[in-house]
């Protein structure tokens, strides 16, 4: 389990996050569940990977990217890993729980 998912496991199914990507795109979201998953290539494809995964429940859209994907819409869920590309991912109070300077 990489640092992100370690650090996300910690809190409670329903936390309040905020997620800020580095695309500009930040989000209120509710922690829903985490699992593990694939990158969608069959088991004996080459490049294929496996790894945990957390599922989000946007509540709000602080703030909305240039490039506007469709499927981010307050209710949506949307699904983070270590793939994803997160600047850093802080609770209500403002205490960061995960930062991309500190996991590079």
């Amino acid at each position: 389990m990489d640092n992100l998912i370690k650090r996300l496991s910690s809190f409670p199914n329903g936390t309040v996050l905020f997620i800020d990507f580095l695309n500009g795109l930040s989000i209120k979201g509710k922690l829903d569940t985490i699992y593990e998953t694939d990158n969608g290539l069959e088991m004996d494809e080459e490049g294929y990977l496996e790894y945990y995964a957390c599922s989000i429940k946007i509540e709000k859209i602080i703030n909305q990217s240039k490039k506007i994907d469709e499927h981010i819409k307050e209710g949506n869920f949307i699904e983070i890993s270590k793939y994803s590309e997160l600047l850093r991912v802080y609770l209500e109070d403002g205490t960061v729980i995960w930062a991309l300077e500190n996991n590079s």
